[in-house]
């Protein structure tokens, strides 16, 4: 297999996973590698010299632009103004948008549940939207320590990979799931391209049909005792720096403070005066049609 990497030094770079050896480089920029950056999104055809259509709205920068994979005229772009955009390639004008609180670093869309996307942002959440309404969450994913830089689905759907600037020895700044979903790619800031196992215990050489059949009654036998509490903590638990652990803990008892004031303040008050915000609504402004 091959994969593609862009870095700051303006090269773009053909990796064979095979032998881990760079079969080609393109030098075409001089500094980071971006596509169409700046207050537009525009489209282009390989063999044109000019954007076949341009899309704006207002005076936002975009930061990230990814297609829809089922409904390919549909793409989501972040925007430098905490705003989330839906643009349709068959209109010449944006969809809707939602103003988060704070900045959207990536986007990715579920390949098997179109409507829906998912966000990386920089307030160390993400958050999963139905792109037909976007004045409330679907899901909160949180245990990410310092801002989400990058999100990416898995073919089946039913996972995603996220990157974050958590402060560990290595800063993750994007990845990406394989084709096939048993891989997961990574780029950090220390140079180097890593492809992880997506279930670390999967075993990757030719299986005899005893191991095979060994591997599947163990795989049945956890499902079926899943409920156990036992079975879930060891199925759950996993280790994590040190450094996390402890700012997951900080993290911990400043979201108790907080709820605990907003319950003091709920409780002294005039009943209505300070109404209860739902999670998956706290970091939206708004939605604008």
């Amino acid at each position: 297999g091959v994969i593609f990497s862009s870095s700051c030094n303006g090269e773009i770079c053909a990796w064979n996973l095979a032998t881990k050896i760079c079969t080609a480089k393109i030098k075409a920029h001089d500094g980071f590698v971006r596509v169409s950056g700046g207050e537009t999104v525009q489209l282009w055809e390989p063999h044109r010299s000019s954007p076949l259509q341009t899309f704006s709205w207002g005076s936002d920068s975009v930061y990230c632009v990814r297609f829809n994979p089922a409904e390919t005229s549909i793409f989501g772009a972040g925007l430098s103004g905490n705003s989330v955009a839906l643009y349709d390639i068959r209109g010449n004008t944006p969809i809707r948008r939602v103003l988060m609180k704070m900045r959207t670093n990536a986007i990715s869309w579920n390949p098997m549940q179109p409507i829906n996307f998912t966000v990386a942002s920089e307030d160390q959440n993400l958050y999963t939207y139905d792109m037909r309404k976007l004045s409330e969450a679907l899901r909160v994913h949180k245990d990410f320590v310092n801002a989400v830089l990058d999100v990416d689905y898995s073919p089946t759907g039913k996972e995603f990979v996220a990157a974050s600037f958590d402060g560990t020895l290595r800063f993750v700044l994007s990845c990406r799931f394989s084709a096939d979903g048993r891989f997961v790619f990574s780029g950090s800031a220390d140079m180097c391209l890593r492809v992880w196992k997506s279930e670390a215990a999967a075993a990757l050489g030719p299986q005899s049909y005893r191991a095979r059949l060994s591997l599947n009654y163990r795989k049945k036998l956890q499902e079926k005792y899943a409920h156990l509490p036992e079975i879930k903590r060891i199925e759950r638990h996993h280790h994590v720096p040190k450094l996390i652990k402890k700012t997951q803990e900080k993290k911990r008892i400043m979201k108790e403070a907080a709820k605990r004031r907003e319950d003091n303040r709920i409780a002294h008050s005039k009943p209505g005066k300070h109404p209860r915000v739902a999670e998956r609504k706290k970091a939206i402004y708004r939605e604008i049609q």
